[in-house]
């Protein structure tokens, strides 16, 4: 697998979740197709994210990639 493959519409379950830079969270995800995998869930820990609830232990996620401002 390449280094730049993403992940587009995998379900998953969130194991765990670590602080990362100011607002964002390193979530390492557990899909059935790739296994375990660290994702970044950027803005997820503002006040007013929609995220902010999610980034549980044992919730089920759908992974979703974007494009990186390269």
């Amino acid at each position: 697998m390449s280094s730049d493959a993403r992940i587009n519409n995998e379900p998953g379950f969130i194991l765990h979740t670590y602080p990362f830079k100011e607002t964002s969270v390193l979530a390492e995800v557990f899909t059935c197709s790739h296994g375990r995998v660290a994702l970044i869930a950027r803005g997820a820990r503002r006040p007013a994210s929609a995220l902010r609830g999610l980034m549980q232990p044992f919730t089920r996620c759908c992974c979703r990639g974007s494009a990186s401002p390269n």
